[in-house]
């Protein structure tokens, strides 16, 4: 943790209180027959979600055809300051896949993915295509489950998770997944983001009732309140279609935002003596420069 994050946090905790915890974030989607509490952009907003899909589900649709791009973020803003932790559950699912690419190292059609992103902006998507809805975001974080090989150094698969900042889908940090998400087959994911570590974490697993893995597929730490320059973040997901096509649906939501742990009264008179050592170190150092 650098010195300037470490004064913020024992700041912050100097001035917390025991209701911290009543600024958490606790949503829940078990299905999407009411999405007013989201806004769609692009196609998402076009298909006129909720949709029922081949399954009698009410989803929420991204994309269900060449060359689209849609996203779904939720309305209300969210703060990550003071090492504010969130988790999210959701399931997704890619069908109806046409337009096979020749020289595709895999037999099922499709593209080009899903991203679940936390971004300063909720009223418009990013690229399309490879871009999968994401690309462009300034200020921002996206997990993406990539669907499609775009033959560059860092998507050199058809099926990966990986890591993306600042809108840019050269991700940094990627891990391929088999079998293949656009399947036809109810995927779970899980992202888990702690604020004290700024360590992230992604797990993947085929099945509606998938138990959460041990293992991290993949994990980087990275500190989001700084990626997002200090604002408010929305939640939400993008995807994208180019000369491929994929019914891109997310089936279930949670996300939950964990608040840091408020230290104990007598610990306090602690921490603000060692804010006061850190910030006068902090002050020193600035002057060596």
């Amino acid at each position: 943790m650098n010195p300037g994050k470490m004064l913020r946090a024992i700041v912050g905790a100097c001035l917390a209180t025991a209701t911290a915890s009543a600024f958490a974030l606790d949503v829940s989607y078990a299905d999407f027959a009411d999405v007013s509490g989201l806004k769609l952009n692009d196609r998402a907003n076009t298909v006129g979600n909720a949709v029922t899909d081949d399954q009698g589900r009410k989803v929420l649709r991204l994309t269900d055809n060449y060359g689209q791009k849609g996203s779904a973020f939720m309305t209300s803003a969210f703060s990550l300051a003071d090492d504010m932790s969130f988790s999210t559950y959701f399931q997704f699912r890619m069908t109806q896949g046409d337009g096979f690419y020749e020289g595709s190292e895999y037999p099922v059609k499709g593209a080009d993915g899903i991203v679940f992103v936390v971004n300063a902006q909720n009223d418009w998507t990013g690229g399309g295509g490879e871009g999968m809805g994401y690309k462009g975001y300034w200020a921002g974080l996206g997990v993406e489950f990539d669907t499609f090989n775009n033959g560059t150094h860092v998507d050199s698969d058809g099926n990966h998770v990986g890591i993306d900042l600042d809108g840019s889908v050269n991700s940094v940090a990627r891990q391929q997944v088999t079998p293949l998400f656009n399947n036809g087959q109810v995927w779970s994911a899980w992202v888990d983001y702690d604020g004290v570590t700024d360590m992230l974490e992604v797990r993947v697993a085929q099945g509606g009732a998938a138990l959460r893995p041990d293992a991290a597929t993949l994990s980087y730490e990275v500190d989001l309140y700084e990626k997002v320059y200090q604002q408010d973040v929305y939640f939400g997901f993008t995807a994208a279609t180019g000369s491929l096509r994929n019914h891109q649906d997310i089936l279930r939501w949670e996300v939950e935002t964990i608040a840091a742990p408020v230290p104990e009264p007598e610990s306090l008179a602690l921490l603000g003596m060692g804010a006061l050592l850190l910030g006068a170190r902090t002050r020193i150092l600035g002057r060596r420069r």
